[in-house]
């Protein structure tokens, strides 16, 4: 009993090799390790990330004959996959004669984390074949699993929201929000919309889910209403609520509303921050709702300016038929030593093709063959195409056009119409 206070103590704090250091001065002293010790040191294996580690300790857990036991075998199964091996995981869950419904939540959680839904709910189904009744953690690994695979997965969180009810199991405010997000995902807003008006408490986080779910929607207009229902109810936006605000006023068009955010998040002091995401959220804003020359002055404000907020620019400019001004900032961009992306080239190329700007365009043109880019991107050949037919240089736009491994309907078009 000593023996494994002292080793789970030492793990406890943090000192996982003074706790192996123990564990093999315990072996030497000829003491037998019992379930609680072969669980301590695979945990503090899984807190190391000690894959080679693991599987000595593994092979002492067969050793001793511990291996079959649920209890240890959840603690084997639990290392391996904080170790990042998978396959082995799941080998000591199909090897153990009886799995616990800690072992079914780790092997599933873990198929979550690696982004394979459909297997997680596969296991799922296996785990209640089993009869093993889902707990909390269960519900909330296979609602994320649901939102990986979302295109039809709105009956499947339905199913499970009715066992969770049924239950009678307290439906806290993590698990809410994660209904919340999981049904904006499928797509459901209703059904969202349902579980959150029947809570009692909202937080900033479900609060944040529901308005990120209408604004994924493309719903800017119910996730700005939300956004004053938030504050109605005193509690503050945060940095990702307004993100959300903001890219709302886009869908929707409205630079009173952005500017009205706008000013609300001066108040508020997080621009003061060295913020780079709200600052480029702000020039994204402006620019999309044609005010490139406000979301120049922002821009030209932030400490971070990175390529996101410079193409944002661009494109604005170039949209409203300121020419000069998109070049200007792509070469400005440059001296900042931000190189363009093929984003950055595709909207330059349509300012190029604006104004006629054809040795400008041919100076881009022999950047993007340099950097090898247009076997990578087909979307960079159409607008190769598009600014040379535009500049009435039909023959290049003709011979770019031969060129591309992919020719689709667009670069047809854009070469037909020049």
């Amino acid at each position: 009993m000593t023996w494994n206070s002292i080793i789970a103590g030492h793990v406890q704090h943090g000192h996982e090799m003074i706790a192996f250091e123990i564990f093999e001065k315990m072996g030497d002293e000829g003491i037998a390790p019992d379930n609680i010790t072969f669980s301590c040191i695979a945990r503090a294996c899984g807190i190391k990330r000690s894959l080679v580690q693991g599987r000595l300790i593994h092979n002492k857990f067969v050793l001793y004959g511990n291996h079959t036991d649920p209890y240890v075998g959840s603690s084997i199964i639990n290392m391996y996959a904080e170790c990042g091996s998978l396959e082995d995981a799941h080998e000591v869950f199909d090897k153990l004669p009886e799995n616990n419904l800690v072992s079914w939540n780790i092997i599933i959680g873990e198929y979550v984390h690696r982004r394979h839904g459909l297997l997680a709910l596969q296991l799922y189904e296996k785990m209640q074949q089993d009869g093993i009744d889902p707990d909390k953690v269960t519900f909330l690994c296979i609602l994320k699993a649901c939102g990986i695979v979302a295109s039809a997965m709105s009956q499947q969180v339905n199913i499970i929201y009715d066992l969770i009810i049924r239950d009678g199991m307290e439906i806290d405010l993590f698990l809410a929000s994660t209904l919340v997000d999981i049904y904006a995902k499928c797509g459901n807003l209703g059904a969202a919309s349902n579980v959150f008006d029947r809570l009692s408490h909202r937080n900033s986080v479900t609060w944040n889910v529901m308005i990120s779910g209408y604004a994924e929607q493309d719903e800017g207009l119910i996730a700005l209403d939300l956004l004053e229902k938030m504050k109605l109810e005193d509690i503050k936006p945060e940095k990702s609520t307004y993100l959300v605000a903001l890219k709302s006023c886009v869908s929707i068009g409205s630079i009173l509303q952005g500017r009205l955010i706008h000013d609300e998040i001066i108040r508020t002091g997080l621009l003061k921050k060295n913020n780079s995401m709200l600052g480029n959220a702000l020039v994204d804003m402006y620019a999309k709702c044609g005010a490139p020359t406000k979301a120049q002055d922002i821009l030209d404000e932030l400490t971070m300016r990175n390529i996101v907020s410079w193409n944002a620019l661009i494109l604005g400019y170039s949209k409203l038929g300121k020419v000069r001004r998109a070049l200007a900032c792509f070469c400005r961009m440059q001296t900042e030593c931000l190189f363009p992306n093929e984003v950055t080239f595709t909207c330059i190329l349509k300012a190029c093709g604006m104004r006629g700007a054809i040795d400008k365009g041919k100076k881009i043109h022999d950047e993007i063959i340099i950097r090898d880019l247009l076997e990578k991107s087909p979307l960079l050949g159409t607008a190769l195409v598009d600014m040379y037919a535009k500049c009435g240089v039909l023959e290049k736009a003709q011979e770019v056009l031969n060129d591309l491994s992919v020719r689709d309907v667009i670069s047809w078009s854009a070469l037909i119409v020049g």
